[in-house]
């Protein structure tokens, strides 16, 4: 790809490629990202995606939901819920923290409108709140 002018379709090539196994973690200038959760998987992220790691068979399962690099990561008390907050994209008007489940990686909840550039540390309450 070359830029606007390039008339090779890549929307084609896009629309079939699928995320099979991430390589790398995102350990840089983020702290408390890595977490078990209740059912013993690991959780993480790196770049835009939230990564559940099964240790037992080598295996990812993916959350899409950001739009940007995720930077901070909290897990619930209950071991199954997780926010992932993330920095500022071109796309949106400021970073916004995604509250999903670690079982079946639906988003839950979006908060957005508080931050001007990253979302760089969250925490749930020992109550879960």
């Amino acid at each position: 790809y070359r830029g606007p002018s390039d008339q090779r379709r890549t929307d084609e090539v896009l629309g079939r490629l699928e995320l099979d196994f991430v390589y790398g973690y995102r350990g840089d200038m983020c702290r408390s990202n890595l977490f078990y959760t209740k059912s013993g998987k690991v959780v993480y992220h790196t770049a835009a995606v939230g990564i559940v790691y099964d240790k037992d068979t080598h295996s990812q399962r993916f959350f899409h939901g950001h739009t940007d690099d995720i930077v901070s990561l909290a897990l619930h008390p209950n071991g199954v819920i997780c926010a992932t907050g993330q920095v500022k994209s071109l796309e949106d008007t400021g970073p916004r923290i995604l509250v999903w489940s670690t079982e079946t990686l639906q988003p839950l909840k979006e908060i957005k409108g508080f931050h001007q550039r990253a979302v760089i540390h969250l925490s749930f309450s020992q109550g879960g709140c």
